[in-house]
């Protein structure tokens, strides 16, 4: 560990979510994840400030979530936190299910230039399987840090980005 260069840490939202790195939301059904992360992308995406007084300025957003519906569970959460729902972002899974090892996640990070990457993975599998559906794309993880991103997962699973 001698020869181990401290380096600061840059937050989202301190001492919550650090940028190029991977924060979990985890908890009970019906706890609120999926609400508080719709709380958090709604403010990164608006510039709100998140509690404590951390504020963000606009930056895009990709929401996935294996579990809720898009027009039933999503959106109006967004909506209801007042989210600039034009900077929130999904990616299609219409043809293949998303994993966590998939580059569409990458691509869609590099693209939106996105701040925050928050990722469902699916309760109706066990735990284990929902880790290997999801398991970590290190590109991923590179694209994040280069666009100074972070996740947040939730179970859920997510991660954040300068």
């Amino acid at each position: 560990m001698r020869d181990v260069k401290p380096e600061p840490v840059e937050w989202l939202w301190e001492p919550y979510i650090p940028y190029g790195k991977i924060a979990l939301i985890q908890g009970d059904p019906g706890d609120g994840k999926t609400t508080t992360a719709m709380a958090i992308a709604a403010a990164v995406s608006s510039g709100d400030a998140l509690p404590g007084g951390y504020s963000t300025t606009p930056a895009d957003v990709i929401v996935q979530n294996a579990e809720d519906g898009l027009n039933d569970t999503i959106v109006p959460r967004l909506t209801r936190f007042g989210a600039d729902v034009d900077r929130v972002h999904f990616i299609d899974e219409d043809e293949m299910a998303l994993t966590l090892s998939d580059e569409r996640i990458e691509q869609s990070i590099i693209e939106k230039s996105a701040k925050l990457c928050i990722l469902r993975p699916n309760p109706s599998l066990p735990r284990r399987r929902q880790y290997e559906q999801r398991q970590w794309r290190p590109s991923a993880n590179e694209a994040a840090c280069g666009s100074g991103g972070a996740y947040r997962l939730c179970h859920a699973v997510s991660r954040a980005y300068e």
